[in-house]
C-alpha cells in the first residue's frame, strides 16, 4: 500500500513540475530556433545591402556555430557556478542585444563579428537546460522531459517560418524574436528556481511495480 501511495505521490509531483518548468523551457528553445533560422529569411535583403557574395554570406552564417562551439563548455561552467536561472537569463539578454545589433549592421565585417558573438551568446543554452532538468527530475523521467523540451525546435520551424518569411525586410525577421528574448530573460530570472531541493527522496525511490 505504501509503495502504491508513493508511486501516486511521485507521479503527481512529476506532473506538477513538468507543468511548472517545461512550457517555459520549451518556449526558450522555440525562440532559440527561430533566432537561428531568421538569418535565412533576411538573406535576400542582406546580400544586396551588405554587398556579400553567396560564399561570404555562407561564411558569416557558419560563424554562429563556431562561436557556439568554442564557448559552449565555458558557458556551462559558469551556469553551474551562478545557477541555471540567472545564467540562462544572461544568455537570453546578451543574445537579444547582439541580435539587435546584427539587424542593423551595415558592413560585412560587422556581420561576421556579430554572427560569431551571437553564437557565443547563445552557447550553453541547450546543454544548460539538460543539466537543469537533472536537478529537478529523477533519471527515469528525464527522457520524457527532454522530449517535451525538444518539441520547441519543431514548433520554432512551424511558427517562425510563416512569421519571419512574410516580413519582407532584413530587420524584421531578427527583431521579432528579440522582444521574446528580452521578456523571457526577465521571466527566467524570477520564475525558475535554481534547483529542486527536497526531491532527493523521489530520486532515490524505487520504481513501483
Amino acid at each position: 500500500m505504501n509503495t502504491v501511495t508513493s508511486a501516486i505521490d511521485e507521479s503527481r509531483l512529476i506532473n506538477r513540475l513538468a507543468w511548472r518548468l517545461m512550457p517555459l523551457l520549451g518556449i526558450l528553445y522555440l525562440v532559440a530556433y527561430i533566432d537561428r533560422s531568421n538569418i535565412s529569411f533576411a538573406k535576400l535583403q542582406m546580400l544586396g545591402s551588405l554587398g556579400l557574395s553567396e560564399v561570404a554570406y555562407g561564411l558569416g552564417a557558419s560563424l554562429f556555430f563556431i562561436g557556439y562551439l568554442i564557448f559552449e563548455i565555458p558557458s556551462n561552467v559558469m551556469l553551474h557556478k551562478y545557477g541555471a536561472p540567472k545564467w540562462m537569463a544572461r544568455i537570453m539578454f546578451t543574445w537579444g542585444v547582439v541580435t539587435i545589433l546584427l539587424a542593423f549592421t551595415n558592413n560585412a565585417t560587422m556581420f561576421y563579428v556579430l554572427r560569431f558573438l551571437l553564437g557565443a551568446s547563445e552557447a550553453g543554452l541547450y546543454p544548460g537546460v539538460i543539466y537543469y532538468l537533472t536537478l529537478w527530475f529523477p533519471q527515469r523521467h528525464r527522457v520524457r522531459m527532454l522530449g517535451y523540451f525538444t518539441v520547441g525546435s519543431s514548433l520554432g520551424n512551424m511558427v517562425g517560418a510563416p512569421i519571419c518569411g512574410s516580413t519582407g525586410s532584413a530587420q524584421a525577421p531578427m527583431m521579432i524574436p528579440v522582444v521574446c528574448m528580452l521578456i523571457f530573460a526577465i521571466v527566467t530570472c524570477f520564475v525558475l528556481r535554481r534547483s529542486g531541493r527536497g526531491l532527493e527522496r523521489v530520486n532515490a525511490a524505487p520504481v513501483a511495480e
